[in-house]
């Protein structure tokens, strides 16, 4: 990862106010001086990729229709802002080409994607018409090996690993646990793993993944002493929903 200076991450954008994965959240998070924005992305039934997190509308739009069995004109006539708040009324479901054009200089873009190798091809298109550096574009996913397949596609990207626990933790599981997950991370050629958040992280653990040359990020953190310890023991992406906040928490 080119860029190894801690830095705060909106989830899904500024998705505590406002409604996530949406242009208001994206751009919430710029004007809270967030220092990136993390959006899930996945194809349209006509093949465009769209920021959306969920597999269906429901959660977020109230109708139950697949994401990937709508096109985007009927995908972007859905109010995804309502539930949020009536001051989001309206809010569509945003492109990913809509939010690359939002992306300030300097500033960086994590795209989680939401399924497998059919989705390279749209996204190097997008991504190669966008402005945007390689520096400032990462790419995540939980599953490994379509990361993998993404690295050859893009070796001038930065790649993380999302990691979730399969069960819950202790302090003797996640000793054993980092160390075979960092040593895979390091073995597929990743540049760091992005962990979801838990109490047993140590200055020694980070250290340990930066011996083998990884950076290690966490999500999603709302806790503003949680975020301080994770910063002090160098972590590099904090992934947070409420980025002005915690930036505020955190006197940076």
């Amino acid at each position: 990862m080119q860029n190894r200076q801690f830095h705060i991450i909106a989830h899904r954008g500024a998705s505590y106010q406002a409604p996530e994965n949406t242009l208001a959240a994206v751009n919430l998070a710029w004007q809270q001086n967030a220092d990136a924005v993390e959006i899930d992305v996945q194809l349209s039934g006509d093949g465009i990729l769209v920021a959306i997190h969920d597999l269906d509308t429901d959660r977020t739009a109230g109708v139950k229709k697949r994401v990937n069995n709508l096109m985007l004109a009927e995908l972007q006539m859905l109010d995804v802002g309502s539930w949020k708040g009536n001051i989001w009324k309206n809010q569509s479901i945003p492109t990913l080409a809509q939010i690359l054009s939002t992306v300030p200089a300097g500033k960086r873009v994590y795209i989680e994607m939401k399924g497998g190798k059919e989705l390279l091809p749209v996204l190097k298109e997008e991504l190669e018409n966008s402005r945007l550096e390689p520096a400032q574009i990462i790419l995540i996913d939980f599953d490994l090996d379509n990361l993998i397949r993404a690295k050859k596609v893009f070796p001038e990207l930065t790649f993380l690993w999302n990691y979730e626990y399969a069960s819950p933790l202790n302090h003797d599981i996640f000793e054993t646990l980092f160390p075979q997950i960092i040593k895979q991370a390091a073995k597929s050629g990743m540049d760091g793993v992005n962990w979801e958040k838990c109490d047993f992280f140590t200055r020694k653990f980070i250290q340990k993944a930066l011996n083998v040359g990884l950076v290690t990020s966490v999500w999603s953190v709302n806790d503003p002493g949680q975020a301080q310890f994770l910063k002090d023991i160098g972590i590099v992406g904090l992934t947070t929903d409420r980025p002005g906040w915690i930036r505020e928490q955190l006197s940076l």
